[in-house]
């Protein structure tokens, strides 16, 4: 038994041997490990802070994007605006040239109709027959009867017969002129009236002076229907 023993323990030394120096050989050096491994986190580092970097710029340009499409909307906005100001402006042109043709008559309210009243007076059917002369013959233009009153509110009396505005007192009284010139020989299909109450004054209202002069009717010859056709005069 004594003989037996150191042969087996010879075998397995020798047989571990190979075992060790094989792993020894074959195994990298453990400081090239932590280098490389230093190296592998100082790049996963660097890949970080390159994403980040990425996130930021993605930020930036999904502001930018947002940012554009709003100066986008902003740009056709004030480009319908534009072509909007622009039709404006032509329409306008327009109505100045038709003005600058136009040929209006201003007579004061208070010849035409006795105070209060939409009726005419003889005196201001005189001064209307005598426009319609000139105007009845050869009419080809267009006539518009606009009227117009001072700042009062309407009265009592005239509250009794339906008349509860200055609006509703200048159109009767731009009607009542209307029908007069009709009935001198004025084309009915070529003449229209509209009140425009104490709208468009041309004096102050705080004088009579000023609150006779706003008491006008206007008729206009050859000039656009609309209310700035006669508020100058």
């Amino acid at each position: 038994m004594s003989t037996v023993m150191p042969r087996a323990c010879l075998v397995v030394g020798v047989v571990l041997w190979p075992l060790v120096f094989s792993g020894w050989a074959s195994g990298a050096d453990p400081d090239d490990l932590k280098a490389q491994n230093q190296q592998l986190q100082s790049q996963n580092q660097q890949l970080q802070s390159q994403n980040e970097q990425l996130q930021t710029l993605n930020k930036r340009n999904q502001g930018l994007l947002s940012q554009n499409q709003r100066l986008q909307s902003t740009n056709q906005m004030l480009a319908l605006q534009n072509e909007q100001l622009r039709a404006q402006n032509q329409q306008l042109q327009a109505h100045v040239a038709r003005l600058q043709h136009a040929i209006v008559y201003t007579v004061n309210s208070d010849l035409l109709f006795e105070s209060g009243s939409w009726e005419m007076t003889d005196e201001g059917k005189d001064v209307i027959a005598m426009l319609s002369r000139k105007l009845a013959p050869a009419q080809e233009d267009r006539l518009v009867v606009s009227g117009y009153t001072d700042n009062v509110p309407i009265g009592e009396s005239l509250r009794r017969q339906g008349i509860t505005t200055n609006q509703d007192l200048s159109q009767k009284r731009a009607d009542a002129v209307m029908e007069f010139l009709i009935s001198e020989g004025v084309r009915p299909d070529m003449v229209t009236a509209q009140g425009f109450g104490d709208a468009y004054p041309v004096a102050p209202n705080d004088s009579e002076n000023g609150r006779a002069q706003n008491r006008r009717v206007v008729l206009t010859v050859g000039g656009d229907t609309a209310q700035g056709s006669s508020v100058p005069h």
